[in-house]
C-alpha cells in the first residue's frame, strides 16, 4: 500500500500535470485565434 505522504505527492503531480496541459491548451487556442484575427 502507498503511504499517505507518497499518494499525496503523486496526486499533486497529477494535478499539476493536468493543470499544465489545460494552460497549454488555452494558450494554443489563444495564439491560433489571434493569428486568425491578424489574417482577416
Amino acid at each position: 500500500m502507498f503511504s499517505p505522504e507518497r499518494s499525496k505527492r503523486a496526486l499533486r503531480g497529477v494535478v499539476f500535470s493536468s493543470l499544465d496541459g489545460v494552460v497549454n491548451l488555452i494558450f494554443m487556442i489563444f495564439i491560433s485565434s489571434k493569428k486568425m484575427m491578424f489574417c482577416d
